[in-house]
């Protein structure tokens, strides 16, 4: 933070000589158009990344900035319906926004030059990166899928682009659809600036009155000049962005004394995990690649997040994973050794049956196609425990749960000692065959990750390939977490269905879930048969 602070009052020294041409002219149409920016607040540039710090020091419930409605480009004038179809918020801002870049005098001029000419963005990703970065994450199999599918020119065909041509945002003449490339790199460029740029929020006012007819009819996203320079860091948050209800002015006011040289930070929010903030904003925050290269994740579980980083990203996994780890499991001989343990150490008190997993069980009423696994869970998900129960009950006991309004069961009905510990064994199979997607086991993803924070701090500064791999393998790492937080609550549930007052127990064996499972009885003398 020191040394940020001091780079910061470095650029600020040098900031008149260094201002782009855009800078005085967006804050000349901002104060031209009724708006305010304190006095002492300029424009940093620290490693290539824009920013907003204070020339002088600030006291607290000062002024920050503030804007009037109607510079906020938003779509909140724009049509709701399109025929039948009613238009989301994001495609009216989106219309808003085409419709002022149309226009080379437009009233948005001034603040359409002030956007980078590039954006840090998943859509920036080249397919290599993609696949080494965030293999066998959630999020790389959603762009990896998109990019195949050409999902996003899809969109724009089949929803974005007649309701455009429908507002007067884009044209409907042929010589226009000549150059399709032109039009998908267009779509894609506004995109990234809504993504990256667009604040949502609910209306509130200075007397914390709210206008409720507001807020139902569009609560973002605002693209809003100036205010779209803050960088995100909630632990030096010194501002947040308000909205008065009555006038539709957005201000920010300080919220603590905010030190000379001190870049003006505020938070977008801590309930994004890091797939999502990259997903979204095209990074990750430092506090979470901190966590993950400390392998901080006390304290995770009672508030999911510390030191400002934000959720940890889940895991999930998918109905097909837990249908093939259950196959898996009971095709091999486990089933098996659970019997015999039953019949040899516990005087065969507890039923077993002969495990065959139906694969045509109607199951999609009640478990959604992919489970998230979050590391908050105290527990095993009810998903995942129903999933798994349903797929190894016998027949007449899967048929009489299902007839009588079935709802999803918790982890106790793994009490049952046969039902637990297949229903553990599957969980634990379906954990190694995830982790295997993602390539590099987590120590080496530690290892990696450790040494290119440690380069990017020597360094005072990150080349954009080494942020990548660091956005990626913070977001692969969390996952792992998630995975490895799951396989110790089954091991803890199996370990509990053992806890039977002696010795005799089916182990797990070893330290991974993938080694061989044998059943151990009281160990052999020398000369017993």
């Amino acid at each position: 933070a020191a040394t940020s602070l001091q780079r910061a009052k470095s650029n600020i020294m040098d900031h008149q000589s260094e201002s782009p041409p855009w800078y005085p002219a967006l804050i000349g149409w901002i104060k031209g158009n009724g708006g305010f920016i304190h006095e002492s607040l300029v424009l940093t540039n620290q490693d290539g990344i824009r920013g907003i710090a204070c020339r002088d020091a600030i006291a607290k419930d000062e002024l920050l900035i503030r804007l009037p409605a109607a510079i906020a480009l938003s779509g909140e004038s724009m049509p709701s319906t399109h025929g039948s179809k009613h238009v989301s918020s994001w495609l009216k801002c989106l219309a808003a926004l085409y419709q002022a870049y149309k226009s080379n005098d437009s009233h948005y001029r001034p603040y359409l030059d002030s956007q980078p000419s590039d954006y840090e963005h998943l859509f920036q990703w080249t397919d290599n990166e993609v696949n080494e970065y965030l293999r066998g994450t959630t999020l790389g199999t959603i762009v990896k899928q998109d990019r195949s599918q050409n999902t996003l020119e899809q969109r724009f065909r089949t929803s974005v682009e007649p309701y455009l041509i429908y507002t007067g945002a884009l044209s409907s003449s042929p010589s226009l659809h000549d150059n399709a490339k032109a039009i998908a790199e267009q779509f894609r460029q506004l995109c990234m600036v809504l993504s990256t740029r667009g604040f949502h929020m609910q209306s509130t006012s200075l007397d914390n009155k709210t206008d409720s007819r507001q807020q139902e009819s569009y609560s973002g996203p605002f693209l809003l000049p100036f205010i779209d320079l803050l960088n995100h860091n909630p632990t030096r948050a010194c501002t947040t962005l308000q909205r008065n209800a009555d006038g539709g002015t957005f201000y920010m006011i300080a919220e603590r004394n905010i030190e000379k040289g001190e870049e003006i930070f505020h938070s977008y929010g801590n309930d994004l995990s890091s797939a999502q903030c990259l997903q979204t904003f095209g990074f990750v925050p430092d506090e979470s690649i901190r966590r993950a290269v400390a392998g901080a994740w006390n304290g995770v579980d009672e508030t999911n997040s510390n030191h400002g980083a934000g959720e940890v990203t889940p895991a999930v996994l998918s109905r097909d994973d837990i249908l093939s780890a259950c196959r898996e499991m009971a095709e091999s001989d486990y089933p098996m050794q659970v019997r015999a343990h039953i019949e040899n150490h516990r005087n065969g008190e507890d039923e077993s049956w002969h495990v065959k997993v139906d694969a045509s069980r109607k199951l999609h009423d009640l478990i959604s196609s992919e489970i998230p696994i979050n590391y908050s869970d105290a527990f095993l998900p009810d998903q995942l425990v129903t999933l798994c129960t349903l797929l190894l009950l016998p027949e007449d006991a899967y048929n009489d749960f299902m007839s009588d309004s079935p709802s999803l069961l918790d982890s106790m009905v793994l009490q049952d000692y046969y039902l637990g510990k297949l229903v553990c064994r599957s969980i634990l199979t379906a954990i190694d065959n995830k982790k295997k997607t993602y390539g590099n086991n987590v120590e080496s993803d530690n290892d990696r990750l450790r040494k290119l924070y440690h380069d990017k701090k020597n360094r005072e500064g990150g080349i954009g390939a080494e942020l990548r791999a660091m956005y990626g393998l913070t977001v692969r790492i969390e996952e792992m977490a998630c995975l490895e937080r799951l396989r110790r609550h089954v091991l803890e549930l199996m370990d509990s269905l053992d806890d039977d007052g002696d010795d005799d127990s089916l182990d797990v064996g070893g330290g991974e879930s993938g080694e061989a499972i044998e059943c151990t009885g009281k160990r052999k003398r020398d000369g017993d048969e």
